[in-house]
């Protein structure tokens, strides 16, 4: 019981404080610096893509190099079995330096593209730049602390110490979140909040490394990367970079791109509501991803029939939270909207329930796609590329002449006609014993949807 109560209050915290500080935020801030403040929550969702598929890939690598047995189970071709050879010459030790070190380069590639992105969309958002930079330079530390903290929690997850990570997550949030409610309430400037904030994940970091070091975490000297360290981990990580960046960085990117055509109290609406949608999402999502290391060691350990089995309830689990969610939000929007509770302004019904959809069945596709990577082959890169490419097109033909429902045509489109179905296709190639739980997740998700689309109608009608 103790141990589900700081995983869910670590995934409340990490998802939605956000949401709650911009909320409040709302009557003392004026529309401008909302919509500065939504902007650069987009640019920190991008932490994913800046991640480069390091965090899954290291993830695997790590359970497999703390395994004492050559993993017989694991459907593995030569070559992928040559490189889990190699990868066990390593000391463990020297392997998490390297790990270590690739997470620092990552940082000051997370520091440098928080404030070139956040110049490309904002720049026009203020009288002047000081104000934006000085806005973007504190968020890019924030944003560089929170990818490295990866480098620990990556390693807690291999390690299964999640209720030790989730404690940490947890307390250190909530009083991250406490301090800058208070600095909100005050009316404090702006970049104050931001400090708060930015102090508070590197905070979490000083304070994941420590819970890292009790669990045996360990480094040795300087760890400076050897060509032997990339041979081993570089394929996978590449093919999952490349895919995480034309799925959830397309998507990201697509609301940088519908801000710069909308003014500034339309991009607060748009903005927030599909920050809170994504956000929704994502939190219905931890509980399988969470949940992925023990999905690996049940394919590791040719234990298929638990796999299956767990794996097709954490996707319906998932599905019924982010649908079930996305209903509750939209009315606490609206009601608190009228109450004058806020400022933020509501999507319009019609274009709210498409993002629910599209968001629901991108993430479906997604899960799908975790659940083919589980023998280490990332295969699905050149599905997102493909997908990505196509809302890249359809986003820069449709978004001057038709705006919102550009947007809407133009991510949607792609993830229904071709993300979803090719996904689904490609698990049932790979694995055909998962037919079941394909037929079983598609007819709850549009069973779902179908519910959703009705309750969102009634709620309309009736005004």
């Amino acid at each position: 019981m103790k141990q589900n109560f700081y995983a869910w209050a670590a995934l409340v915290v990490r998802s939605f404080s956000a949401l709650l500080l911009l909320t409040i935020a709302s009557n003392s801030y004026s529309q401008e610096e909302i919509a500065i403040w939504l902007v650069i929550l987009v640019i920190g969702a991008l932490q994913a893509v800046f991640d480069f598929g390091i965090s899954p890939t290291v993830m695997r690598f790590t359970i497999y190099a703390l395994r004492t047995d050559t993993a017989p189970n694991v459907e593995l071709n030569n070559t992928e079995r040559e490189r889990l050879t190699r990868l066990r010459r390593i000391p463990f030790v020297k392997f998490q330096s390297y790990v270590r070190n690739l997470y620092l380069l990552l940082a000051v590639l997370v520091f440098g593209m928080t404030v070139l992105l956040g110049l490309f969309a904002l720049w026009d958002y203020t009288d002047g730049p000081t104000q934006v930079i000085e806005l973007l330079i504190v968020s890019a530390v924030g944003n560089a602390a929170a990818i490295f903290q990866l480098n620990y929690a990556t390693y807690l997850n291999a390690r299964k110490q999640v209720t030790s990570l989730k404690k940490a997550e947890a307390l250190i949030g909530v009083g991250t979140l406490l301090i800058s409610l208070v600095l909100i309430l005050m009316q404090t400037h702006l970049i104050v909040v931001f400090a708060m904030i930015a102090f508070g994940k590197i905070v979490m970091t000083v304070g994941l490394r420590w819970v890292a070091k009790r669990q045996s975490y360990e480094t040795e000297g300087p760890g400076r990367i050897t060509m032997e360290f990339l041979a081993i981990i570089f394929p996978q990580t590449l093919r999952a970079g490349i895919a995480i960046a034309a799925s959830t960085g397309v998507l990201q990117i697509s609301s940088l791109l519908l801000v710069r055509t909308l003014d500034p109290t339309e991009a607060t609406a748009y903005l927030f509501g599909l920050r809170a949608l994504q956000t929704i999402t994502q939190f219905s999502n931890v509980p399988f991803y969470t949940r992925l290391p023990y999905l690996i060691s049940h394919y590791v350990d040719g234990q298929r029939l638990t796999l299956l089995q767990d794996a097709q309830k954490l996707i319906l689990f998932s599905l019924a939270l982010n649908i079930s969610l996305s209903l509750v939000a939209y009315i606490s929007l609206e009601l608190t909207f009228e109450a004058g509770w806020h400022n933020l302004g509501v999507i319009p019904p019609f274009h709210l329930a498409v993002i629910v959809s599209f968001l629901s069945f991108e993430r479906l596709a997604s899960m799908y796609s975790q659940i083919r990577s589980l023998n280490n082959r990332i295969d699905w890169h050149t599905l997102n590329i493909t997908n990505g490419a196509f809302t890249l097109v359809l986003l820069i033909v449709l978004l001057p002449t038709l705006g919102p429902v550009g947007y809407l045509i133009g991510v949607g489109m792609p993830i229904l006609v071709f993300y979803l179905p090719y996904s689904s296709i490609r698990l049932l190639l790979i694995f055909p014993d998962t037919a079941r739980l394909v037929r079983s997740s598609i007819v709850f998700c549009v069973s779902g949807l179908l519910l959703f689309w009705t309750s969102l109608s009634l709620i309309y009608m009736l005004g």
